[in-house]
């Protein structure tokens, strides 16, 4: 592929992604209310983490520790999330998933799944093939 014909190709391909992207949230945003998509991200790594440090979600969401804080106090007011201490260091606060949690997480798996099927209905079935073939080929290089 010559040079201007690589960035032809890369001059459509941003926006489209970008649009995709937002269209992509648009629909989860959707079916997972009331949780916002980053608190779902934030509940799936705390159940997936093993009871997780608020200094170590701060890190798996790249963003600082006050702002994760606001984050894990809605999850908590929620009833989604709970604090503990730590039984090997009492100034640790662990982070547990409640039982409610756990069932909005369940819940989520299921909105998350209609979500993206709304967002790809359009493609045929062999264009959705082509499509995963394309991402996978895109993640797995990364």
């Amino acid at each position: 592929m010559t040079a201007k014909k690589r960035s032809s190709a890369q001059d459509q391909l941003l926006p489209l992604m970008i649009a995709f992207g937002r269209l992509l949230r648009v629909e989860m945003a959707k079916h997972l209310a009331p949780l916002s998509l980053l608190h779902l991200q934030t509940l799936q790594f705390v159940a997936e983490a093993g009871n997780p440090t608020m200094r170590e979600v701060a890190a798996y969401l790249k963003i600082s520790a006050p702002s994760a804080t606001e984050i894990i106090n809605a999850l908590v007011k929620d009833k989604c999330l709970n604090r503990a201490t730590d039984p090997e260091d009492r100034r640790k606060v662990r982070l547990v998933v409640s039982a409610s949690g756990k069932s909005a997480l369940k819940r989520a798996e299921v909105r998350k799944a209609k979500a993206f099927a709304a967002v790809i209905e359009p493609l045929s079935a062999r264009e959705r093939d082509t499509f995963i073939t394309i991402l996978s080929t895109i993640t797995q290089n990364s």
